[in-house]
């Protein structure tokens, strides 16, 4: 039976699907880096198209010819980190070394681990590791499918702390200066010379204003008693003015 590769319903003879509307002309069309549609994984899951894709994964709608109803399968696939040559998927860029560990992580995760929808299977094809869920009602699958890709924490370890380092696969390091690095007791001191150039400052500006405050006393008090009009009046007589 043919089925829409974007709800995995029966089509009919319509141009286009009778339950999510796609048209007969866009139903070959996949996402960038994604699987072909009508791939077979494990012999049981058949694939749709990617509905969604994150900066860790893709997530395709398939066809479970077990359960016989749709599913979603989240292909690990971190962008900027990883390439697909034929179906494999290699490391490559800034997080190679870390792909590997973060592809065990995700296999060995349990289910259903801290994501949005209850995950039946996860195993491993062609260098990285594929979980599936089922779809809840409620949602359609592409709600579903974003909704899955919008958990930023795949990774964590026993305790339910979240494992940055692998989390953040696909960035590049950050260099040594931007590191966070915590500060040890000593550090956190104000060292004494800091202290003391800063006491010497606030002196300099006591001194500086107290200066310009007798200056401007000094002035007002010249202007307004005028105390060499007598030496005038004296140079005046003298002249026999």
């Amino acid at each position: 039976m043919k089925r829409c590769p974007a709800c995995m319903m029966p089509l009919g003879v319509a141009d286009r699907c009778t339950s999510c509307g796609l048209p007969i002309s866009s139903m070959s069309v996949q996402r960038e880096n994604a699987l072909p549609i009508g791939t077979i994984l494990l012999g049981k899951f058949e694939l749709g198209k990617a509905l969604a894709q994150s900066r860790q994964a893709l997530c395709y709608i398939a066809w479970d010819r077990e359960l016989r109803q749709p599913v979603l399968a989240e292909e690990f696939f971190p962008k900027g980190t990883c390439i697909r040559q034929n179906e494999e998927v290699k490391a490559n860029g800034p997080g190679i070394s870390l792909f590997g560990t973060a592809v065990k992580k995700m296999y060995e995760s349990p289910r259903p681990g801290n994501r949005t929808l209850p995950c039946i299977q996860a195993f491993m094809h062609e260098g990285t590791c594929f979980r599936v869920y089922t779809i809840e009602s409620g949602k359609t699958a592409s709600e579903r499918a974003e909704e899955l890709l919008d958990h930023p924490i795949l990774f964590r370890d026993g305790k339910g702390k979240p494992l940055m380092t692998v989390n953040a696969l696909p960035i590049p390091e950050i260099p040594p200066v931007r590191a966070f690095r915590e500060l040890k007791e000593e550090e956190l001191k104000t060292p004494k010379t800091s202290k003391k150039k800063s006491f010497q400052i606030w002196i300099f500006l006591i001194i500086l204003i107290c200066i310009v405050g007798v200056s401007i006393a000094l002035y007002l008090l010249l202007v307004k008693t005028r105390p060499f009009d007598f030496l005038e009046k004296g140079i005046d007589v003298w002249h026999g003015k």
